[in-house]
């Protein structure tokens, strides 16, 4: 978010500094008090003209030389303040106003408290005659979990499928959209779409048009401004070292140009990875791109695609409003030694009008706590599974997954679903409006339909205004 927001007293006067235009050329600077001798906190945008290229002319690092842009502003720089007081004088009040200059309202719908399956089809392995196909949740393995979890109880659910398609998604990423034999062939997957939609289960297909393993002719690969193939590690793979970047401008053309395609498997929601975080400058066509163009370039290519479902990885703010899932939002600040404490600002900003998922829990030492944690911030949990155990994925590029068996993952997946989604059920489709910490370790989270959640991270039962919150627990009370 290109935004900072300074408060000072409690509830006396606020405000909130947003990047209107130049966000993509622009640094947010914080210091505490001390930092070069500066004797107070400090914040501040920096924007970032005449940017320096290098450009190198042989393997050799000494044969180079250095571009600037020929111009010195490469967009218009605008900030706008908003004065906050009384009441809005918080960051809970600084949400709200950010919320309002985005235009994002709950519809009742949206935000609903859902457990997020994310299953791992098909990968591959390097063989002796080429690559080797490793199956890991077919499409009758993926309609047994659900079916198993919602008898166990989980009764909403939204699934993402990664590697669903014919070759799997790591082979061959922007071909055609075609059922996997491996995985039980268009049978296979048409009774999974047939048994989620009776369920009312959304199921979004992973992608990342943004991105190409190969650098070959026809990969639409760009170029960096220094004339280089945009190479990156934008993607989490063991096979590939590196991926390289497209052009943001063929992102809605990879999906729309097999519309057709699509409609026959019954896909109509996906997931994509990389290009909601991404903003880079390239070159293309004898031009350059800077960052400030792509954003525009890449809203447009996402708006395209209104008439699907979109769930983004990460997303930046200028894509929200474009999205109904948000994937591995943030639930801890980046604990800098100077960061007194966690804000929940994404979901002040977006709960109750986008669903909130949280990185996978998979990842979590202590799920207790954690789920502790997705209650205070409204967030619901998101499994990364698989069907065949975790070991099978080794040598193939999901080979970094180091748990993700669903037989051994089954109980957390039920014990944190009834743990989170009891109480954000009941708050599904309203929006936060108030945040604040009543007492040591005790955190309070208000709605716009009157509930607040008191969550107790302490070891010993808090009592707060009458209410008894147990030890390590959470306690719902309503208008």
């Amino acid at each position: 978010m290109p935004v900072f927001g300074i408060n000072h007293g409690y509830r006396q006067a606020a405000f909130l500094a947003i990047v209107t235009a130049g966000s993509g050329t622009t640094e947010i600077h914080s210091y505490p008090f001390g930092y070069n001798s500066y004797t107070f906190n400090t914040t501040f945008f920096k924007f970032i003209v005449r940017e320096r290229y290098t450009i190198q002319t042989s393997s050799n690092a000494l044969d180079s030389f250095q571009l600037i842009n020929t111009d010195p502003y490469p967009s218009d720089f605008t900030v706008e303040y908003r004065f906050l007081s009384h009441d809005d004088a918080s960051y809970a009040g600084m949400a709200k106003s950010y919320r309002d200059y985005l235009g994002i309202t709950a519809d009742g719908a949206s935000g609903e408290a859902a457990t997020l399956i994310q299953a791992i089809g098909l990968d591959y392995k390097s063989g002796l005659f080429g690559k080797n196909y490793v199956a890991m949740t077919t499409y009758a393995e993926l309609t047994e979990i659900i079916g198993e979890l919602k008898a166990a109880g989980v009764s909403d659910l939204e699934a993402v499928y990664l590697g669903w398609n014919a070759g799997g998604f790591y082979d061959n990423a922007d071909a055609r959209p075609a059922a996997s034999l491996l995985l039980g062939g268009n049978a296979g997957l048409a009774k999974l779409q047939s048994t989620l939609e009776a369920a009312g289960i959304a199921l979004y297909v992973y992608g990342d048009p943004l991105v190409a393993f190969s650098a070959a002719l026809g990969q639409g690969v760009t170029k960096k401004i220094t004339l280089a193939n945009f190479a990156s590690t934008a993607m989490t793979t063991s096979l590939f070292g590196n991926v390289w970047f497209r052009s943001p401008a063929g992102i809605a053309e990879t999906i729309t140009d097999d519309a057709a395609r699509y409609a026959r498997l019954g896909i109509g929601r996906f997931a994509l990875d990389t290009i909601g975080e991404a903003v880079f400058s390239y070159r293309e066509d004898g031009q350059n791109h800077y960052r400030e163009e792509m954003l525009q370039t890449t809203y447009a290519e996402v708006a395209a695609l209104s008439d699907y479902g979109l769930g983004l990885y990460r997303p930046e703010s200028y894509l929200w409003n474009l999205i109904d899932s948000y994937y591995f939002a943030p639930i801890e600040s980046n604990k800098y030694a100077y960061v007194t404490d966690s804000v929940p600002f994404v979901s002040l900003v977006l709960h109750g009008a986008v669903n909130l998922y949280s990185p996978y829990v998979n990842y979590v030492s202590d799920d207790d706590l954690f789920a502790l944690r997705l209650i205070e911030y409204g967030i619901m949990p998101s499994y990364l599974v698989t069907y065949q155990p975790t070991h099978e994925l080794r040598y193939t590029n999901s080979a970094y997954v180091y748990t993700s068996h669903y037989a051994l993952w089954k109980a957390s997946i039920i014990k944190t679903d009834t743990a989170v989604g009891g109480i954000l059920s009941e708050v599904k489709g309203s929006l936060m409006t108030y945040h604040r910490y009543v007492a040591a370790g005790v955190a309070e989270t208000t709605y716009e339909n009157g509930i607040v959640v008191y969550v107790n991270y302490n070891e010993t039962a808090v009592n707060v205004g009458g209410i008894l919150v147990p030890a390590a627990s959470a306690a719902l009370v309503r208008p």
